[in-house]
């Protein structure tokens, strides 16, 4: 299991994002980030991360599945039905290859869980992800 700095020791493990569906993601709420393949990191103002999205679900395995049809449609030129997506699509689409998630706890809104974990990214790279 890999371990974000910016989790604060949460561990969560990284999948293929182009694999989701073969993956068993819960019906819960929790928090989700995107993230760059392994070759790839953004530049932010304290060091680099492959990080370019995070966001939140009341649903993890309904928001992801719609995060990967949209980047499918993004990444591939004749499935294309939009000149431009919103840029955590785009941003997928290009550089995208990898994903995990981390679950509420009990008692815990996503929407809080999400603020935590955005302001520990921020804190450490002094920026938001990218997307």
């Amino acid at each position: 299991m890999a371990i974000l700095n910016f989790l604060d020791g949460r561990k969560t493990k990284l999948m293929d994002f182009w694999r989701l569906d073969e993956h068993d993601i819960p019906d819960s709420s929790g928090v989700y980030i995107l993230i760059a393949k392994p070759s790839h990191t953004f530049p932010y103002p304290r060091g680099r991360s492959p990080v370019f999205y995070i966001g939140q679900s009341k649903c993890l395995r309904k928001r992801l599945n719609r995060h990967l049809y949209f980047s499918k449609q993004a990444r591939y030129e004749r499935t294309r039905k939009e000149w431009l997506y919103w840029p955590r699509y785009e941003y997928a689409a290009k550089f995208g290859s990898r994903y995990c998630f981390v679950r509420t706890a009990k008692h815990e809104r996503a929407k809080h869980l999400e603020d935590k974990i955005m302001a520990s990214f921020a804190k450490q790279y002094m920026a938001w992800p990218v997307a």
